[in-house]
């Protein structure tokens, strides 16, 4: 399974994403929607990537699961709950559950080593830092 994650707020320990990265605009709100518009280009015509995991935080990213409908593809959005509001921490856990039980119908499998898995990806984000730390050795 390959996977567009679109978002930091997506848990990789659930399934190691691929981090969409193609944007090369400037980072700031007025430039998200471009982000955003380059992010469903990559799921619709890429024929590698069989799915796509995004969060429900903005006007740009609500809109992304009706541009992709018709993609035939694993779609996932996952809302995110508002800082400090009382139940986010059980709201978060429900939707990553929820991603967590589609992953696996979708894709007909069980992710049973989820503690494997977060030691799994902890160990290779380590691995991508140092590199990126030593591009210039």
């Amino acid at each position: 399974m390959r996977i567009l994650s679109l978002s930091g707020f997506v848990p990789e320990q659930i399934c190691d994403t691929i981090r969409f990265s193609q944007y090369a605009g400037d980072r700031n709100i007025s430039h998200y929607c471009g982000y955003v518009s380059d992010f469903i280009s990559q799921v619709i015509q890429d024929e590698s990537i069989d799915g796509a995991v995004f969060p429900k935080s903005c006007d740009s990213t609500r809109t992304i699961s009706s541009y992709l409908s018709d993609a035939k593809k694993f779609l996932f959005q996952m809302p995110i709950p508002s800082y400090g509001v009382p139940g986010a921490k059980a709201f978060l856990a429900s939707t990553i559950k929820a991603y967590k039980e589609g992953v696996e119908t979708y894709y007909g499998v069980e992710l049973n080593d989820i503690i494997q898995r977060i030691d799994m990806v902890n160990k290779r984000n380590a691995i991508i830092k140092r590199l990126y730390k030593n591009l210039g050795d």
